[in-house]
């Protein structure tokens, strides 16, 4: 009775471990070896873009590495500093699945620069957007997107004809993306009419700036707007060295972007609201793993670079300042030296850091 009893177990336990595979992770070295596309003479002479791609255990990495090339016109011109946080027992590497991926005949490997950071590593976007700015090797341009978005047809040449018609010596064409519906794959309603403009801004419990964005009919022209998105802006790819990515904002999440913004319009940047649709952005992704999941303590570091944000913007004075090391770290390189123009930068868009309040202004089109 006992030995049919553990043959039974034995099995049951045989049947179990057939039926239930492992996720496949995907390796390229392993799996393909496609080939990379045929030169495109067209494409010798054309600008370059950079496009910065920080990834958290996204399950459409892949998607918009494919969308990237493949709705260029000129693919050949894209490079993407990709920076993958993933769990490598669970997460399919992103690389590797672009590559391998069914829907493509090659692999433009050599136009992919990847950093690999373990899931539990992680630190929040701006600084894994500080990792990806470190892959920039000169590019004319430099752009920088979400992990899980689409693109239209001909987006590099769109963007890059807008971006020179910005009325600045110093431009970033910049929004929050329509949304698209993930399940259908099918590109927002209003895409061909309206274009999102950011607008204002709202202070959040911790003191923290939430940008705003309202969709209005499509310009002729560009307009002049308050703020740079972190998810979808394209500029000079002097930026880079200009606006330098800063590394000691662990765990950030709002607030990032109107730094950014604020550190920007003083190094004579100035920001334009897309006359075109080129990309979509997939918003909602619900059940999607997020960074602050998996680190315990990420609240009490994110405090800390809320800290830094609230003293470069002069909402807290020095005396006041309860982490110096981290507060004070660099702020010649990372902070904004000329008071002058932070303040002409906060009157000009009405935005009050000490009442906590912005204009509503900018969310109505220019006369």
């Amino acid at each position: 009775m006992l030995s049919i009893l553990c043959g039974l177990v034995v099995g049951w336990l045989i049947y179990f471990l057939l039926q239930e595979k492992p996720k496949q992770i995907f390796k390229a070295k392993q799996f393909c070896h496609k080939p990379p596309p045929p030169p495109c003479d067209n494409c010798k002479k054309q600008p370059t873009i950079f496009v910065s791609l920080a990834s958290y255990r996204d399950d459409q990495c892949s998607n918009t590495v494919w969308e990237l090339f493949e709705k260029a016109n000129c693919p050949s011109r894209i490079f993407v500093g990709l920076v993958q946080q993933n769990n490598s027992k669970e997460d399919s590497d992103c690389f590797s699945e672009y590559c391998c991926g069914p829907k493509n005949r090659f692999c433009r490997k050599d136009q992919i620069r990847i950093v690999r950071i373990p899931s539990q590593e992680a630190k929040g976007p701006t600084w894994a957007r500080y990792i990806a700015s470190k892959l920039y090797q000169g590019e004319n341009y430099f752009m920088q997107i979400d992990s899980h978005m689409r693109f239209l047809k001909g987006w590099d040449s769109t963007a890059i004809r807008m971006l020179q018609d910005c009325p600045a010596n110093k431009p970033v064409l910049t929004h929050y993306p329509l949304e698209y519906n993930v399940k259908s794959n099918k590109n927002p309603q209003q895409y061909k009419t309206h274009v999102p403009t950011l607008c204002r801004a709202e202070f959040n419990k911790d003191d923290m700036p939430e940008l705003r964005a309202v969709s209005v009919p499509k310009q002729k022209f560009s307009y002049e707007c308050p703020y740079i998105s972190g998810n979808f802006f394209i500029a000079p790819g002097t930026i880079v060295d200009d606006v330098p990515f800063d590394p000691y904002l662990p765990h950030l999440f709002m607030g990032e972007e109107m730094l950014y913004s604020a550190r920007a319009y003083c190094k004579n940047y100035r920001f334009y609201v897309p006359t075109e649709n080129v990309a979509f952005h997939y918003y909602e992704r619900k059940g999607a793993p997020k960074f602050w999941d998996q680190i315990p303590d990420y609240r009490a570091i994110q405090r800390r670079s809320q800290e830094r944000v609230k003293y470069i913007f002069g909402m807290i004075p020095k005396n006041k300042v309860k982490h110096p090391n981290e507060t004070f770290r660099e702020l010649g390189k990372y902070g904004i030296a000329d008071r002058n123009m932070l303040k002409e930068y906060l009157t000009i868009f009405d935005i009050d850091v000490h009442k906590k309040k912005t204009s509503n202004k900018y969310c109505h089109l220019p006369e």
